[in-house]
């Protein structure tokens, strides 16, 4: 993960030494923020693919602790990649349709994805971690995200992707929570997309790896940045 802070600079050989042994870890270690993984299950070019996305939040410099809440969240998938959303059903339920009909709101063919989101909301033991069930959704200019209670038909939270290109874009909504903010946080968010809705892209780079990046912005006002890659097979190789 890339961290973008201030470093102050010392004077001097001997300040340098002479505070080494009290200098903390780097901030990049203590304050990571976010673990960003994207990977396709298929490594050929072209190919329909499986793709997963899994993201932890981390509270700068407590590993442990509830991290600051989200307010958006930018993936950028690597380039060349084909999400097929126009070319599948699209479900056309709106947010009231979700919320009182659930699992129901959509046909099954629209169903693309699924996953687990795991929240604090602050309250402590025996509330968290609070693990839920997530739904994905192919909907008109992306899909939406539909976190459920575990096994139910319970609706607690929807998250619609804004799809261009490679590019998603997501506004988590404000879920209220406990201390210290009144809000509820992402801890975790695994996701896994259908082989139907993604085609990797057609050529493999020169180092054997597709690259991608997410863009996460806090309510705390920080902005991060962390990018991963998935392994490609050049067919034309050999």
């Amino acid at each position: 993960m890339r961290r973008i802070g201030r470093v102050a600079g010392a004077r001097g050989l001997a300040a340098l030494l002479a505070g080494a042994a009290a200098m903390p870890a780097p901030a990049a270690a203590q304050e990571a923020r976010t673990e960003y993984s994207m990977t396709f299950s298929e490594q050929r070019p072209g190919s329909r693919s499986a793709m997963r996305i899994n993201i932890v939040y981390r509270s700068p410099g407590n590993r442990r602790a509830k991290p600051p809440a989200l307010r958006a969240v930018l993936l950028e998938l690597p380039q060349g990649t084909t999400l097929r959303g126009a070319r599948l059903p699209a479900c056309q339920a709106t947010d009231a349709d979700f919320r009182l009909l659930g699992r129901g709101a959509c046909p099954g063919e629209t169903r693309i994805g699924q996953g687990t989101l795991t929240a604090i909301t602050g309250f402590g033991f025996p509330v968290d971690p609070f693990h839920t069930d997530v739904v994905i959704y192919n909907v008109p200019g992306g899909f939406a995200e539909v976190v459920f209670m575990p096994g139910s038909n319970t609706v607690l939270a929807l998250d619609r992707a804004e799809v261009s290109g490679t590019e998603a874009r997501l506004a988590p909504p404000e879920t209220p929570g406990g201390p210290p903010d009144g809000r509820t946080a992402v801890r975790r968010i695994d996701l896994s997309f259908s082989p139907r809705y993604a085609l990797t892209p057609v050529g493999c780079p020169k180092d054997a790896r597709w690259h991608s990046r997410g863009t996460f912005d806090f309510a705390d006002g920080t902005t991060v940045s962390d990018g991963a890659s998935t392994p490609c097979v050049d067919h034309r190789a050999g």
